[in-house]
Protein backbone atom coordinates (compact mmCIF):
# COMPACT_ATOMS: atom_id res chain seq x y z
CA UNK A 1 0.00 0.00 0.00
CA UNK A 2 2.90 2.38 0.68
CA UNK A 3 3.96 2.47 -2.98
CA UNK A 4 0.41 2.87 -4.17
CA UNK A 5 -0.45 5.67 -1.75
CA UNK A 6 2.77 7.65 -2.15
CA UNK A 7 1.96 11.08 -3.54
CA UNK A 8 -1.81 10.58 -3.35
CA UNK A 9 -4.41 12.32 -1.24
CA UNK A 10 -6.98 11.19 1.31
CA UNK A 11 -10.49 11.85 -0.02
CA UNK A 12 -13.06 12.91 2.57
CA UNK A 13 -16.77 12.45 1.76
CA UNK A 14 -18.77 15.70 2.11
CA UNK A 15 -21.35 14.08 4.42
CA UNK A 16 -18.50 12.94 6.66
CA UNK A 17 -16.84 16.35 6.46
CA UNK A 18 -20.03 18.13 7.58
CA UNK A 19 -20.57 15.82 10.57
CA UNK A 20 -20.14 17.61 13.90
CA UNK A 21 -19.97 14.55 16.15
CA UNK A 22 -16.62 13.37 14.81
CA UNK A 23 -13.47 15.46 15.10
CA UNK A 24 -11.15 16.27 12.21
CA UNK A 25 -8.60 13.57 13.04
CA UNK A 26 -11.31 10.91 13.22
CA UNK A 27 -12.73 12.01 9.85
CA UNK A 28 -9.33 11.84 8.12
CA UNK A 29 -8.58 8.48 9.75
CA UNK A 30 -11.91 7.02 8.60
CA UNK A 31 -11.29 8.33 5.07
CA UNK A 32 -7.80 6.82 5.10
CA UNK A 33 -9.18 3.35 5.91
CA UNK A 34 -11.93 3.69 3.29
CA UNK A 35 -9.18 4.51 0.77
CA UNK A 36 -7.60 1.10 1.42
CA UNK A 37 -10.93 -0.63 0.99
CA UNK A 38 -11.70 1.18 -2.26
CA UNK A 39 -8.47 -0.28 -3.61
CA UNK A 40 -9.60 -3.79 -2.61
CA UNK A 41 -7.20 -3.93 0.34
CA UNK A 42 -7.45 -4.34 4.11
CA UNK A 43 -5.52 -1.87 6.25
CA UNK A 44 -2.96 -3.66 8.44
CA UNK A 45 -0.64 -1.15 10.10
CA UNK A 46 1.33 -0.69 13.33
CA UNK A 47 0.89 2.24 15.67
CA UNK A 48 4.38 3.40 14.67
CA UNK A 49 3.58 3.47 10.94
CA UNK A 50 0.23 5.16 11.49
CA UNK A 51 1.84 7.74 13.77
CA UNK A 52 4.40 8.60 11.08
CA UNK A 53 1.72 8.98 8.42
CA UNK A 54 -0.54 11.16 10.56
CA UNK A 55 2.21 13.21 12.21
CA UNK A 56 1.20 11.95 15.65
CA UNK A 57 2.68 10.03 18.57
CA UNK A 58 1.83 6.30 18.87
CA UNK A 59 -0.16 7.12 22.00
CA UNK A 60 -2.27 9.54 19.97
CA UNK A 61 -3.02 6.80 17.44
CA UNK A 62 -4.13 4.50 20.24
CA UNK A 63 -6.52 7.20 21.47
CA UNK A 64 -8.00 7.68 17.99
CA UNK A 65 -8.52 3.93 17.55
CA UNK A 66 -10.06 3.62 21.01
CA UNK A 67 -12.51 6.47 20.36
CA UNK A 68 -13.53 5.18 16.92
CA UNK A 69 -14.00 1.64 18.19
CA UNK A 70 -17.00 2.90 20.16
CA UNK A 71 -18.89 3.27 16.85
CA UNK A 72 -20.41 0.20 15.21
CA UNK A 73 -19.17 1.21 11.75
CA UNK A 74 -15.50 1.03 12.84
CA UNK A 75 -13.50 -2.03 13.88
CA UNK A 76 -9.83 -2.22 14.85
CA UNK A 77 -8.32 -5.55 15.92
CA UNK A 78 -4.79 -6.17 17.24
CA UNK A 79 -2.71 -8.60 15.18
CA UNK A 80 0.88 -9.94 15.14
CA UNK A 81 1.82 -9.06 18.74
CA UNK A 82 5.60 -8.99 19.23
CA UNK A 83 6.63 -9.90 22.81
CA UNK A 84 10.17 -8.58 22.34
CA UNK A 85 9.10 -5.07 21.39
CA UNK A 86 5.65 -5.14 23.05
CA UNK A 87 4.18 -3.84 19.81
CA UNK A 88 1.41 -5.09 17.58
CA UNK A 89 -0.26 -4.17 14.34
CA UNK A 90 -3.90 -3.39 13.67
CA UNK A 91 -6.36 -4.74 11.16
CA UNK A 92 -8.79 -1.89 10.63
CA UNK A 93 -12.08 -1.87 8.75
CA UNK A 94 -14.90 0.63 8.17
CA UNK A 95 -18.40 -0.66 7.42
CA UNK A 96 -19.39 1.94 4.82
CA UNK A 97 -23.12 1.09 4.97
CA UNK A 98 -23.22 1.53 8.75
CA UNK A 99 -21.22 4.75 8.40
CA UNK A 100 -23.85 6.15 6.01
CA UNK A 101 -26.61 5.27 8.50
CA UNK A 102 -24.66 7.00 11.28
CA UNK A 103 -24.08 10.15 9.20
CA UNK A 104 -27.74 10.33 8.09
CA UNK A 105 -29.12 9.83 11.59
CA UNK A 106 -26.72 12.41 13.02
CA UNK A 107 -27.66 14.93 10.32
CA UNK A 108 -31.37 14.43 11.06
CA UNK A 109 -30.82 14.89 14.80
CA UNK A 110 -28.77 18.04 14.23
CA UNK A 111 -31.54 19.47 12.04
CA UNK A 112 -34.13 18.66 14.71
CA UNK A 113 -31.95 20.28 17.37
CA UNK A 114 -31.56 23.41 15.23
CA UNK A 115 -35.34 23.83 15.00
CA UNK A 116 -36.10 22.98 18.64
CA UNK A 117 -37.21 26.03 20.56
CA UNK A 118 -38.50 27.72 17.42
CA UNK A 119 -42.20 28.30 17.01
CA UNK A 120 -44.12 26.57 14.24
CA UNK A 121 -44.64 29.96 12.65
CA UNK A 122 -40.88 30.65 12.56
CA UNK A 123 -40.16 27.25 11.00
CA UNK A 124 -42.83 27.77 8.33
CA UNK A 125 -41.59 31.27 7.56
CA UNK A 126 -38.01 30.01 7.14
CA UNK A 127 -39.16 27.15 4.92
CA UNK A 128 -41.23 29.50 2.76
CA UNK A 129 -38.32 31.93 2.51
CA UNK A 130 -35.97 29.17 1.34
CA UNK A 131 -38.54 27.93 -1.16
CA UNK A 132 -39.14 31.43 -2.59
CA UNK A 133 -35.41 31.98 -3.04
CA UNK A 134 -35.31 28.97 -5.37
CA UNK A 135 -38.25 30.08 -7.54
CA UNK A 136 -37.40 31.38 -11.02
CA UNK A 137 -38.88 34.83 -11.60
CA UNK A 138 -40.31 36.00 -14.94
CA UNK A 139 -41.26 39.36 -16.40
CA UNK A 140 -44.36 39.75 -18.57
CA UNK A 141 -42.40 39.80 -21.83
CA UNK A 142 -40.12 36.86 -21.05
CA UNK A 143 -40.26 33.83 -23.33
CA UNK A 144 -40.75 30.61 -21.37
CA UNK A 145 -40.45 26.94 -22.29
CA UNK A 146 -44.00 25.70 -21.81
CA UNK A 147 -43.24 22.12 -20.74
CA UNK A 148 -40.48 23.15 -18.32
CA UNK A 149 -42.62 25.80 -16.62
CA UNK A 150 -45.62 23.47 -16.28
CA UNK A 151 -43.45 20.74 -14.77
CA UNK A 152 -42.32 23.30 -12.17
CA UNK A 153 -46.02 23.96 -11.51
CA UNK A 154 -46.66 20.21 -10.97
CA UNK A 155 -48.85 19.61 -14.02
CA UNK A 156 -48.96 16.09 -15.41
CA UNK A 157 -48.11 15.11 -18.99
CA UNK A 158 -51.73 15.01 -20.14
CA UNK A 159 -52.41 18.52 -18.86
CA UNK A 160 -49.22 19.81 -20.49
CA UNK A 161 -50.35 18.41 -23.83
CA UNK A 162 -53.65 20.32 -23.53
CA UNK A 163 -51.74 23.58 -22.99
CA UNK A 164 -49.51 22.78 -25.98
CA UNK A 165 -52.60 22.17 -28.11
CA UNK A 166 -53.93 25.60 -27.18
CA UNK A 167 -50.67 27.54 -27.72
CA UNK A 168 -49.47 25.41 -30.69
CA UNK A 169 -45.85 26.12 -29.70
CA UNK A 170 -43.37 25.24 -26.98
CA UNK A 171 -42.13 28.83 -26.58
CA UNK A 172 -44.72 31.14 -25.02
CA UNK A 173 -44.69 34.70 -23.66
CA UNK A 174 -45.04 34.50 -19.89
CA UNK A 175 -47.81 37.12 -19.80
CA UNK A 176 -49.88 35.12 -22.32
CA UNK A 177 -49.38 31.93 -20.35
CA UNK A 178 -50.47 33.64 -17.13
CA UNK A 179 -53.59 35.09 -18.79
CA UNK A 180 -54.66 31.66 -20.06
CA UNK A 181 -53.74 30.02 -16.76
CA UNK A 182 -55.85 32.34 -14.60
CA UNK A 183 -58.59 32.30 -17.24
CA UNK A 184 -58.82 28.55 -16.65
CA UNK A 185 -58.99 29.15 -12.91
CA UNK A 186 -62.05 31.33 -13.42
CA UNK A 187 -63.50 28.94 -15.97
CA UNK A 188 -63.22 25.86 -13.80
CA UNK A 189 -65.58 27.47 -11.30
CA UNK A 190 -68.30 27.59 -13.95
CA UNK A 191 -67.80 24.40 -15.93
CA UNK A 192 -65.62 21.33 -16.29
CA UNK A 193 -62.88 22.20 -18.81
CA UNK A 194 -60.79 19.12 -18.20
CA UNK A 195 -57.97 20.85 -16.32
CA UNK A 196 -58.29 21.45 -12.60
CA UNK A 197 -55.81 23.97 -11.21
CA UNK A 198 -55.15 23.75 -7.49
CA UNK A 199 -54.69 26.66 -5.11
CA UNK A 200 -51.10 25.54 -4.59
CA UNK A 201 -50.43 25.80 -8.33
CA UNK A 202 -52.01 29.25 -8.39
CA UNK A 203 -49.75 30.32 -5.54
CA UNK A 204 -46.66 28.96 -7.29
CA UNK A 205 -47.36 30.88 -10.48
CA UNK A 206 -48.08 34.08 -8.52
CA UNK A 207 -44.65 33.73 -6.86
CA UNK A 208 -43.02 33.53 -10.29
CA UNK A 209 -43.94 37.11 -11.21
CA UNK A 210 -40.84 39.30 -11.05
CA UNK A 211 -41.01 42.88 -9.86
CA UNK A 212 -41.47 44.84 -13.09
Amino acid sequence: MNKKTKGTHVKVNYDLLENTKLNSTQKIFISYIIGWQQNGLVCRETNRNLALKFGMQPGGIRSVLKSLNTYDFFKSESINYDKNTSTSGHQIKVDVDKLKIFLNSTAIKEKQDSTSGKSTQEILENSNLEANENIIKYKDGDTIQLSSLMIDLDFDEQQIEKFKKYFKTEEVIFEKFAEYFFGLVLGQKRQDIGIIISEEQQGKLSDMFANQ
